[in-house]
């Protein structure tokens, strides 16, 4: 009962989200940004394994997930679960694909503008391209390995996410770590390890698995 109250939160968090436009950031700020997007236009993909950190607010609990991480520009994403085994989350072009506790749920970022965003959001941080997620204002700052990109969006925005935190690597400019935040205080830790760049990915991997 608890796996499937996740469940529900999750798929009403992605239904949710919608993208802001006005941005507010400084010249230095932009800079940095710009360098960490350039330096991302040499990956076309990332195979990794992954940890998911989500939190929600209501329960109080943090709920734990792992699992394989496949990623293909512009906009092929699979997130293959072994803790939950069988639970999956895939983008393939305009499709979304949810497996929970051998539920599905499949629907068209075509056809959903709230799906469309979030798609636009997934894609956006994954390729590094910070400017295109559309916030108010996006600051940067430097740790001793992350270069940490924080991207705000306005309480007034009907948007599921008040803000976005990008942990790149100082050393080769790839996501390690995205943090998105929401305004009921929930928030998902998503955690890349062992990455692999541009290698050749199975298109079966961003097949919709059958029912």
């Amino acid at each position: 009962m608890m796996k499937n109250l996740y469940m529900t939160i999750i798929l009403a968090s992605c239904l949710g989200v919608t993208t802001c436009y006005a941005q507010k950031i400084s010249d230095d700020d932009k800079v940095v940004v710009e360098k960490i997007q350039q330096a991302n236009t040499k990956y076309t993909g990332i195979v990794s394994r992954f940890k998911q950190t989500k939190h929600i607010s209501v329960l109080g609990e943090d709920a734990l997930s792992e699992g394989n991480f496949y990623y293909t520009k512009p906009n092929k994403l699979s997130m293959q679960y072994d803790q939950p085994a069988g639970d999956l989350m895939l983008l393939n072009g305009e499709q979304f694909v949810m497996v929970n506790a051998g539920k599905r749920m499949v629907t068209s970022a075509k056809a959903n503008g709230k799906m469309r965003s979030m798609k636009n959001v997934l894609s956006n941080c994954l390729a590094g391209d910070v400017m295109q997620l559309n916030a108010d204002a996006i600051t940067c700052e430097e740790t001793k390995k992350y270069i940490v990109v924080t991207a705000e969006f306005a309480k007034g925005v009907k948007n599921i996410y008040k803000k976005v935190v990008l942990s790149f690597e100082k050393s080769d400019s790839s996501i390690s770590i995205l943090r998105t935040e929401e305004k009921d205080g929930s928030y998902t830790v998503y955690e890349l390890t062992g990455k692999e760049f541009n290698t050749s990915i199975d298109d079966i991997i961003f097949q919709t698995p059958n029912k």
